[in-house]
């Protein structure tokens, strides 16, 4: 659908200017954000096996040329790789959206085109992918495939070829892609001459099936009747769900949410009937846009998992919405919408991203910052302790729900492998309370404080520590051993670098308490010890 060259060319600088906005708010809150969950357990896993580790499956997926991506980074930077990953990733998310823009203004024209990627772009709900560096294989897996698509709308030698290249690319960063080439699979059985260009969808699905009998076997699939009867709704819903997040009706919960979801799906399918059955003919995109979308919905369906694994995770927004507009693209190919329309349209986005952007905010608070700062929690507190004073089997959390966790062997053969910062206090000092809090905690349960009761008071001077108004007495360094007895009933609480003494250690009974400095703890600054007590604190040092 042609436009007039003013339309178009002031479509791309609204675009552009747009790109610059979403990098400087993005760019905000990434600039906190380090390797977290699954980046680690994919470096530790994965990234020092040799080849075999590009093509055993991850999380059930095929991520070979994510991963030569995500090796070649930490070949360069290493460990502290997460700032130049950060930036890769937003550069593919832009990349992606610009593809979707490229997709979308061939078939509805360059302002409905415009609408669809700022929406997109700026995909607050899928927070996990616009703030997280290891979802930018969803963002390579799509902008490789939709390019695909786009270039195998010219026919000729070079281009079948370099869409078949895109294609490959999109499979191989990931099982996402597989939606991509059974879309252009049908694109091309739908035009003339599918018998000499067939082989541009059919080499991408082969590496695919090559790759999952050698190797995608593997891993741990949850495909099952149940999922099986359960994907039709599954795929109605997640249809539904991403037409709630491009109108921003998705936080709204409940039932009434589910409903609105419905509706919204029913409605989108009535009116692209109401335009297939006026024109009376099915458009090829539109079938190519259901291709694509059922394709992703189906496999998701049919390997859900709850809760991790429904269709309203955050994670799964981007790749819907993105097949959204390529149906909603396909259903009204060569409509010329009033200036009425398209002003109603523009006004719902202005909406939708206001509550994407409040979406993104939430994710980032409440998700992704407690997992970046619970991962460098634990990778700093590996580095201050050492291999030398932890059991390799011990392992630390790399999320903030406790659910992943990275054995410590792992991590330092990958440290001895690629190289990191190796963090130190004065590094340690520098960040938020909740990692300096993280750290303690870890460093704690992994070297934990010798404490026992001795009946007779020791030899050595003592002096008294008397609670305050709160119940807490002033902080001590515990730089050897230290007895402590109270005749009021209490509780002993310590803290290192964190602020305050957070973590309980010990009871104050009426006997002596003695703690000693944990073994294997070597760092220079003491831990601090306060009381929490009814009555005052009894406190020796030992001779």
């Amino acid at each position: 659908m042609s436009q007039p060259t003013s339309t178009s060319r002031y479509s791309r600088v609204a675009l552009a200017l747009a790109v610059v906005v979403w990098t400087v708010v993005v760019g905000h809150y990434r600039s906190s954000l380090g390797l977290m969950a699954d980046d680690w357990l994919f470096i530790t896993s994965n990234m020092d096996r040799g080849a075999e580790g590009f093509l055993m499956p991850y999380a059930e997926h095929i991520l070979i040329l994510f991963g030569l991506v995500y090796r070649s980074f930490l070949e360069v930077f290493g460990l502290s790789m997460a700032a130049a990953f950060n930036i890769f990733a937003m550069f593919m998310n832009v990349v992606a959206v610009v593809a979707v823009f490229m997709y979308l203004r061939r078939l509805v024209g360059d302002v409905t085109a415009l609408i669809g990627a700022l929406v997109l772009l700026f995909l607050g709900a899928s927070y996990d992918q616009l703030l997280w560096s290891f979802q930018s294989c969803f963002a390579l897996s799509i902008a490789a495939g939709i390019g695909g698509l786009i270039l195998l709308r010219r026919e000729g030698r070079f281009t079948d070829l370099f869409a078949c290249l895109a294609l490959s690319a999109s499979v191989m960063a990931l099982t996402l892609g597989l939606s991509f080439a059974a879309a252009a699979l049908l694109a091309i059985l739908l035009a003339d001459g599918a018998r000499r260009r067939i082989h541009v969808s059919l080499i991408p699905l082969g590496i695919f099936c090559l790759w999952y009998l050698g190797w995608g076997t593997s891993g741990e699939g949850y495909v099952s009747v149940e999922n099986l009867i359960h994907t039709p709704v599954y795929v109605l819903d997640a249809f539904g769900y991403s037409l709630r997040v491009m109108t921003g009706t998705f936080r709204i919960g409940g039932d009434v949410g589910t409903w609105i979801g419905r509706g919204l799906a029913v409605a989108a399918l009535l009116a692209i009937g109401i335009q297939v059955g006026r024109r009376r003919q099915l458009p090829a995109s539109l079938l190519v846009g259901l291709a694509a979308g059922i394709t992703f919905w189906g496999l998701a369906g049919l390997n859900q998992v709850l809760p991790l694994r429904t269709f309203d995770q955050s994670r799964y927004q981007f790749p819907s919405v993105v097949f959204t507009l390529m149906i909603l693209g396909g259903g009204f190919e060569g409509v010329k919408l009033a200036v009425r329309f398209q002003i109603c349209m523009a006004a719902v986005a202005v909406a939708a991203i206001w509550i994407n952007c409040l979406a993104l905010a939430d994710g980032y608070r409440d998700e992704l910052k407690p997992n970046s700062d619970r991962s460098l929690a634990s990778v700093i507190s590996l580095d201050l302790m050492g291999p030398d004073a932890v059991d390799g089997s011990l392992e630390v959390p790399v999320d903030h729900l406790n659910i992943l966790k990275m054995d410590a062997a792992s991590y330092f053969a990958a440290r001895d492998r690629f190289g990191s910062g190796l963090w130190n206090v004065p590094d340690l000092m520098t960040q938020d309370e909740a990692v300096r809090t993280g750290v303690d905690q870890t460093i704690r349960s992994s070297l934990p404080f010798p404490v026992e009761e001795v009946q007779a008071r020791p030899p050595g001077t003592c002096h008294q520590l008397i609670p305050g108004a709160d119940g807490k007495t002033a902080a001590v360094s515990l730089t050897g051993k230290l007895y402590f007895a109270s005749e009021g009933r209490g509780a002993l609480m310590t803290g290192r670098f964190t602020d305050g003494e957070p973590f309980g250690i010990a009871e104050l009974p009426a006997k002596w308490v003695r703690v000693s400095r944990p073994p294997g703890d070597h760092l220079h600054i003491p831990w601090r010890i306060s009381a929490i007590a009814t009555r005052p604190v009894t406190i020796c040092s030992s001779d």
